[in-house]
């Protein structure tokens, strides 16, 4: 596992969801707020596909991932604990390393997203770009305004009231 110094040097990406059409050449522009960020690790970053799970149903979503070069690192370790010495573990390798895309970014910030990727999302016109401190997630808006959704019911649900009894000075003597 890693600690929290290894967390914050893997990135610093903050900022709310924006939302950023993908023109006809597969093409979205990195938002402003990300830039800097981007800028410190060579305006290069690596792009995943990540499956979130939702424990309470069988259904499962899939998001990308702008990783800078100390969060693939960080995911690296994270997949591959005991380094690649098996049989197995080079071909689990081979499979990740086939689903990534190294990104860069023109002059204008643009970056393409390869097609099968794309395709993750449900090949959708716009996406809903998360600074989530290490990386960027990308969604599709629809899968993202439902898990908003699913997440400002499950805090409904899980606020309870709380009882505050009102003391005289005396009951506390």
């Amino acid at each position: 596992m890693h600690d929290i110094e290894d967390i914050i040097k893997a990135g610093n990406f903050t900022g709310g969801a924006i939302t950023r059409g993908v023109d006809d050449k597969d093409r979205c522009i990195l938002p402003r707020e990300y830039r800097d960020e981007a800028e410190k690790w060579g305006k290069e970053l690596n792009l995943f596909p990540i499956e979130k799970r939702d424990p309470d149903s069988e259904m499962r979503d899939y998001y990308l991932k702008l990783h800078t070069p100390e969060s693939y690192k960080m995911l690296m370790q994270t997949l591959f604990p005991k380094g690649i010495k098996t049989q197995m573990a080079k071909d689990r390798h081979r499979d990740v390393m086939e689903m990534r895309q190294v990104v860069t970014f023109d002059t204008a910030w643009r970056f393409s997203i390869r097609e099968d990727l794309l395709e993750v999302l449900g090949k959708p016109e716009k996406v809903v770009l998360i600074g989530v401190g290490d990386g960027v997630e990308l969604w599709s808006p629809e899968v993202y305004e439902r898990l908003q959704l699913k997440k400002a019911e499950t805090r409904k649900s899980s606020v309870k009231a709380i009882s505050f009894d009102v003391f005289d000075e005396d009951d506390l003597m």
